[in-house]
């Protein structure tokens, strides 16, 4: 009755978990108890996509905020996930698919200001400039692109 949402850390997207040990490595798999469904960065259930409010709790979350802090002023009209307790079970479930770079981290200063950036209209250099981890097996625009575009269909 779960879905499975994504792999991180040495693993990451949501294809087979293949890698070389050289090393400690840790690999978690996140699953959702609910079908998240294709519009995942819909993060307020709102069926909208808006840098102020779906961004904007995705780079709170990413940096760690909970509670009232994670959701003050940043709820849209609508919203099926309108509680600070919906949004970060939410949050939580796709948590994988939110590293944006595929560096196997969900990072506010990377992940999640590609997240806004391309909310807010950000395309090309623009976009990706300062803002892709180290390690990050996506670092092309257009792979960045891509991938934020899959999460927004």
């Amino acid at each position: 009755g779960h879905q499975f949402t994504g792999w991180s850390g040495a693993c990451t997207g949501t294809g087979n978990c293949q890698f070389t040990i050289t090393a400690n490595a840790t690999v978690a798999a996140t699953f959702s108890s609910a079908a998240i469904g294709p519009k995942v960065l819909d993060i307020d259930g709102n069926n909208q996509y808006d840098a102020l409010t779906d961004g904007l709790l995705t780079i709170r979350y990413l940096f760690g905020l909970t509670g009232a802090a994670l959701t003050n002023s940043a709820i849209g009209a609508q919203a099926t996930r309108p509680t600070p307790q919906a949004v970060l079970g939410y949050l939580n479930d796709i948590k994988p698919q939110l590293d944006i770079d595929g560096n196997g981290q969900s990072d506010a200063l990377t992940d999640g200001l590609l997240i806004i950036r391309y909310m807010f209209g950000l395309r090309g250099s623009a976009l990706i400039n300062n803002a892709v981890g180290v390690g990050a097996t996506r670092s092309t625009i257009v792979n960045i692109e891509q991938q934020l575009a899959g999460l927004m269909p």
